[in-house]
């Protein structure tokens, strides 16, 4: 198959984001009285937007307050608006791959559930060297990932069928989208999910660095 396009997940795929995020809802949930989580706990509740995640790292009883979680979420957003470029970095070997990828001339977006001020925030931060078509975040007229709207709005603004796309991602949540999308799902080795998860949500590549998404795109490439 001939890809011509890549959506590009942006936390655990581009940019190594966990400790701004563990740090920031940390000192929200710390404000009210709980317990805070560690690195770990974060690891595996990121991926379906800040709400889930609060979910996540929450004592049950809170959890289950449904008053209570958008409260906090509102004011984790604000706290991690102030604080998502403290600790965040590129991934080691991702200015290589979008060089790569940029010189062998293919279409690159971004997709996260990360609000969409955030996410636009960090490209101007870390990736403002390179061309996106779209970078699509967390807005009130779009569901999140594992909903393929998001995917699929970048395929439109590239002009592509989403047959002709990569996903890349790190986790279940990129592995779903990809699929519902009808794009090509390959799995991010180097970010918070391990190969096992990767595969088990339907990677049809789990990739170990940054440049092994290129060879996907080589003229040799047989799906």
């Amino acid at each position: 198959m001939d890809y011509k396009g890549i959506v590009l997940d942006m936390d655990g795929t581009l940019l190594n984001t966990l400790e701004d995020i563990r740090d920031s809802v940390n000192s929200v949930i710390s404000a009210h009285g709980y317990p805070k989580k560690d690195l770990e706990a974060y690891r595996m509740g990121v991926g379906r937007g800040l709400e889930h995640l609060l979910v996540e790292v929450l004592p049950k009883q809170a959890a289950e307050n449904d008053a209570l979680v958008e409260r906090i979420t509102l004011e984790a957003r604000e706290v991690y608006r102030k604080n998502s470029d403290v600790k965040t970095r590129l991934y080691e070997g991702i200015e290589e791959m979008l060089d790569r990828l940029a010189t062998m001339g293919v279409e690159m977006g971004i997709l996260t559930n990360k609000p969409q001020d955030s996410a636009q925030r960090c490209v101007d931060n870390y990736l403002d060297r390179w061309n996106f078509h779209a970078v699509v975040g967390a807005s009130d007229d779009l569901p999140l990932k594992p909903a393929p709207d998001g995917a699929l709005r970048i395929a439109g603004a590239m002009d592509l069928d989403p047959s002709e796309m990569v996903f890349l991602g790190d986790s279940e949540v990129d592995m779903a989208t990809a699929r519902n999308a009808g794009m090509y799902p390959a799995g991010a080795k180097w970010g918070f999910r391990d190969a096992e998860t990767l595969q088990a949500s339907g990677a049809r590549a789990i990739l170990t660095n940054p440049q092994e998404v290129c060879g996907i795109f080589s003229e040799n490439h047989i799906d």
